[in-house]
């Protein structure tokens, strides 16, 4: 199987197409399929916080789960 090249202007219009909540998750699971490389890079160089990013990513999840903004 084939992959195929990268569109950006492709997946921008399929991606106009999702509401906002389906567009937010789409983000949401783009950062958690790269937090581990974040992660290692962190680890590598001794910058970054991945411990901030975690809980901005489960602050975002709490809100997609419950539909309305969290209170923090």
């Amino acid at each position: 199987m084939e992959i195929p090249a990268f569109n950006s202007k492709k997946l921008e219009d399929r991606l106009l197409k999702l509401s906002n909540e389906q567009q937010l998750l789409f983000g949401m699971l783009c950062c958690e399929r790269l937090l581990p490389n974040y992660i290692a890079f962190q680890r590598d160089t001794g910058t970054g916080d991945s411990g901030a990013l975690r809980k901005s990513l489960d602050l975002i999840w709490l809100v997609l789960e419950q539909g309305q903004p969290a209170r923090e």
